[in-house]
């Protein structure tokens, strides 16, 4: 993000994120699970989530967000709450747009979302549209 707007860089039009931990990892920090306001907002943030605040100010503004999370029946994708995942939003805010895709059942496991092809296709909606 620090070399962006910089004429000999790409410029990122679309971003697609699967299975992010923003706010936290299950079982390696405290606030995973952390309910988020409507603007995604975590109510607890963990360190890492902390370091990630600057990206508010930073985010370039017409990149579109498609981010891609699974819920394996218990509100994560077994590794990662969906909260954590859906935390992005509050760090992209300047975003052009921002989506996201909830993958439900066994297929939302983490790792195996980049093996399912509701991801593919959703990927491929999103980056070709």
């Amino acid at each position: 993000m620090d070399d962006g707007g910089k004429k000999n860089f790409p410029a990122i039009k679309k971003q697609v994120s699967i299975a992010g931990h923003y706010n936290g990892i299950k079982g390696y920090s405290a606030n995973t699970d952390s309910p988020l306001t409507t603007s995604g907002k975590p109510e607890h943030m963990d360190a890492t989530y902390k370091d990630l605040l600057y990206l508010r100010q930073v985010y370039p503004k017409g990149v579109a967000v498609l981010n891609i999370y699974g819920d394996i029946g218990n509100g994560s994708d077994e590794r990662v709450y969906n909260n954590s995942s859906k935390s992005l939003k509050y760090l992209v805010v300047n975003g052009r747009s921002y989506q996201e895709v909830k993958i439900k059942g066994a297929k939302g496991q983490h790792s195996q979302l980049h093996e399912n092809g509701k991801v593919d296709r959703a990927m491929q909606k999103f980056l070709w549209n």
